[in-house]
Formats: structure tokens, sequence, C-alpha cells
């Protein structure tokens, strides 16, 4: 399935939690498992030893082992040695322990005695980076001893599951694919809402001199939402916590049109609500049922907020048309009931 759509499937291990790296019969459990796939046509194999304890932890190691670095590329050499017995045309890729920043550090040192054809992970300056330069690239590329594999964590959430990124992928430099042997992006757990972003990341890898976030993000939109619901979902996404935007200045309109604007702008930031409002519309519109599944408590929670600023609108409005009736009318008592003045 994925060689008729010009894809090469990867089958990666994780086993850093419990592995002993001078064991030779550690060594032999994931040349076996990796054995597995290889008679069913796998020739591409990942060995992740990311988000694991940063020091040798087994007595074993210790003795055998100068540094977590040394144990890392022994094995790592050891395993390529007996792939390539199964097939010179096996490849590597591995994700190291220390996996972004872009100083140089003793432990890439030690990595950069690789092989040159081992592909080596990197996420960019942060784990979940919100800009990755070329010339970081370039920086860091140097301390590996070779041009790095990027391991994008966008649109990942595994970080906090209450997220959800439904947005471009932005802040890539135009030439950072000529920096890098490679990129990839890192779903979420929600597939169908991920498409969104992996959508955007194939029109950047495509033509990442030509690509612009916005239009990428409407034509992913239209691809995964469909045409008609595309202004509901704009209007949910734009709602949505994303690390590529500041909060506050996501939010500062709201604050602006009640404490700077006049009528017209809380006019409009009424308006504004009741399409937050709307987007409930795309639970009932959506023919993706697993994509509703995915969004549902997200698409409530901003129809919900958008049912309570309509309120807070509707009444701040009134308060000001009010006060500008200097008419004398019993019912002002009424007002100071309401507004505890």
């Amino acid at each position: 399935t994925c060689s008729s759509r010009l894809i090469e499937f990867c089958y990666a291990l994780s086993p850093g939690l419990s592995i002993d790296y001078a064991s030779e019969a550690d060594l032999k459990a994931v040349v076996a498992k990796l054995t597995q796939f290889f008679e069913i046509g796998e020739r591409v194999f990942a060995l992740f030893l990311d988000d694991i304890p940063e020091k040798l932890q087994s007595k074993t190691d210790q003795e055998e082992f100068r540094s977590l670095g040394e144990a890392h590329r022994i094995f790592t050499e050891k395993l390529l040695g007996e792939l390539k017995k199964l097939d010179e045309g096996v490849r590597l890729i591995f994700c190291p322990t220390e996996y972004h920043g872009v100083e140089g550090t003793t432990y890439h040192s030690e990595i950069s005695k690789l092989p040159d054809e081992v592909l080596v992970f990197w996420t960019g300056p942060q784990i979940c980076s919100k800009e990755i330069r070329s010339s970081d690239s370039e920086k860091i590329m140097d301390a590996f001893g070779r041009r790095l594999l990027v391991w994008d964590n966008y649109p990942v959430n595994d970080y906090d599951r209450r997220r959800m990124h439904v947005n471009a992928v932005r802040n890539r430099d135009p030439d950072l694919p000529k920096t890098c042997v490679g990129m990839l992006t890192n779903p979420m757990s929600e597939a169908e809402a991920s498409k969104v972003a992996i959508f955007t990341y194939g029109e950047y890898l495509w033509d990442p001199v030509g690509y612009d976030p916005d239009t990428s993000l409407q034509r992913a939109l239209t691809f995964v939402f469909g045409v008609d619901a595309l202004p509901l979902a704009k209007t949910l996404v734009d709602n949505l916590v994303d690390f590529f935007f500041d909060p506050d200045a996501r939010t500062s309109w709201i604050k602006d049109a009640l404490t700077k604007g006049d009528d017209v702008d809380v006019e409009l930031l009424l308006h504004n609500f009741e399409e937050m409002i709307r987007t409930s519309d795309l639970l009932c519109t959506i023919e993706n049922d697993q994509l509703i599944e995915e969004l549902a408590p997200h698409i409530r929670k901003v129809s919900d907020i958008g049912a309570l600023g309509k309120l807070y609108v509707q009444k701040e409005l009134l308060g000001r048309k009010i006060g500008r009736n200097r008419a004398k009318v019993f019912s002002d008592r009424v007002l100071e009931i309401l507004t505890g003045q």
C-alpha cells in the first residue's frame, strides 16, 4: 500500500527503557524483532532511544562504557552490522537521547562517530519548535557530523492531550530542506484532525520557497472539512490553542473592542461570537464521523464560549444604549439591581 503511494514504510523500535547495551542477548532480541519485518519486505528500520534516562542504568553498562553516547554508538553500529548481513541495502535511522538544541554536546560528539549512512533525528531548537531555521540546522549538523533528519513535533499533542493542533505548519525556513537530509511531521493520535497540518506540511515540502501557510491552511481545511464547512472550520481553528500563536494576541480583539471600540466595533464583536456559536453546526454537517469524534469537545467549547460572549456583548450594548438615554423612568431601580451599581 505504501509503495503504491510512493511512501517508504519504516519500522521503529524503542527498547531504551529496559535494554542492556552490553548484552549480546539483548542485541539478538532486537535483531530477531526487526528480522520479522525484514522477512515480510521491510528494508528501512529505526532505533529510537529518545525520552529515556540520560545516564547508563545497569551496572554492566556502567562497567563496559564510558558514557551513554558511547553505549548508543556501539550498540547502533552492531545493530547496523547485523542488519547488513540480511541485506546490504537495509537502511537504519537513529533517534538520539539528546535530540534537540543547537549547541553541540559530548553526547553529540560520540554519535558523530556513527557510520555516515546512519540517519539521525533532530527536532529543532526545542522538543516542539516554534521555528526551525536553516542556520540552526547547519550549526547542529557540525555537532552530529552529518546532515540531519528533521523530526518536526507538529502537530503532535501527546504532551497535552487537551490541545488540538489543527493549523498550518509555520516558521520553517524556505531553504531548510537544503540543510537537512529530510523532514518528517509527527502527527497527533487524532489521525483525521492531523490531516490538516500534514496537508500543509506536504505543500511546504513541495515548494518551500512559494509556501504560504494561510493559503495552504485554507486549502487543507477545504480538503478535510469540505468547502461548505470552510467558514466554520476556520472559526474553529482560530479558537484552538496552538504554540505558533500567542494566546493573548489572538484574543486581544475582544478586549480592544470592549475597552476602546465604538458601537460598530462591539457589533462586529457580537457577530464574531455568533460565528463561534455556529461552529456547533459542524457536528451535524461533517460527514467524517471519526473527525467529529476527535473534535467534538473542542467544537462544543468554542460554541459555548461564543454563546457566553454573545450574552456579555448584548449586555454591553444595552448598557451603552440605556446609559445614553437620559429619560427618567421607574425601571432605573431595576437597572441598579441588574448592574450592581
